[in-house]
């Protein structure tokens, strides 16, 4: 084992026992699964063979001119074969989440920060009159538009002051790349291996596949830097909106609705093993935060 193994199940271990059993029963239940898969799979290409056998052999005696009567059980067991193939496809089953790759990946980067976690579980208590799989499934719901707040606040546009300033960077840096050199036009040798570009001016050159060609737009850039600048200013300012966040706002607003979400998230783990403990069968959502899911928190966190 190397090192890095070494420590990555070091830190495994210094988790709290329950949160290694929840490891433990996701690594074997990402392993029935592909284990279901393979077996599921050998099935579907036993039976794709016996379909295949089955249309040759049908096809066969029918050219024979064979009465189908004759081979009436053939027909019937293609039938059979051709709607179990049809089943398998129709009944793919959803694979649990989350699986052995994501828990691994997050217990190496949380091992990588040196991450100091402990137990959390929040005291759930189910609405009078329901089920656990009931609030599960209501709670679920409750939280969609949290979630639906925060994509719109990720994918909210920069203010218009924090917009132009970067147009205005890639406009400048593409119109530095855009300049002709007109040094080689002062110079005019006969002789030497910079003898052919002479007294000519050298012109913007950008790599295309394997060979340089002309930068048409870096130079159009340099020649009208100034005029670019004003119409993408135009444009920028066109485009504002009233959602728009700087960089700060989005990072505060987000870090916000991020700590509201893994608080829900912790309750609907909760739930989920209630309804599970109860006999329901459901599937854990995925993308919740791994410290819901295993019940952890910074040590010292409230």
């Amino acid at each position: 084992m190397n090192q890095s193994f070494a420590n990555l199940a070091k830190f495994t271990k210094s988790l709290h026992p329950k949160a290694q059993k929840k490891i433990a029963t996701i690594r074997m239940a990402a392993e029935n699964f592909a284990a279901a898969a393979d077996g599921r799979w050998n099935r579907q290409q036993a039976l794709v063979q016996r379909k295949n056998e089955l249309q040759a052999l049908i096809a066969q005696y029918r050219a024979e001119g064979m009465p189908e009567g004759n081979f009436a059980d053939e027909i019937a067991l293609l039938e059979q074969t051709t709607e179990q193939l049809a089943d398998i496809a129709n009944n793919k089953p959803t694979a649990p989440w989350p699986d052995a790759g994501d828990i691994m990946k997050w217990l190496s980067r949380e091992q990588r920060r040196g991450a100091k976690l402990e137990l959390f579980v929040p005291d759930v208590r189910l609405p009078k009159g329901k089920s656990a799989l009931e609030a599960l499934r209501d709670h679920r719901d409750s939280t969609v538009p949290l979630r639906e707040v925060l994509k719109r606040t990720i994918n909210a546009p920069l203010t218009v002051e924090e917009a132009e300033p970067r147009a205005i960077a890639d406009i400048e840096k593409l119109a530095a790349s855009g300049a002709p050199d007109f040094r080689p036009t002062m110079r005019l040798e006969e002789i030497g291996i910079n003898a052919a570009s002479q007294g000519s001016v050298r012109w913007p050159q950008t790599m295309v596949g394997e060979k340089f060609t002309g930068h048409g737009l870096a130079f159009c850039a340099w020649l009208h830097k100034d005029e670019l600048i004003a119409r993408a200013k135009k444009e920028i300012r066109a485009m504002s909106r009233n959602s728009a966040l700087s960089v700060s706002d989005r990072k505060l607003r987000r870090a916000d609705l991020e700590r509201q979400i893994l608080e829900a998230e912790r309750i609907e783990e909760v739930l989920f093993e209630m309804a599970t403990a109860a006999g329901d069968i459901v599937n854990r959502r995925r993308g919740m935060n791994l410290l819901a899911v295993l019940q952890l928190r910074e040590v010292g966190a409230k």
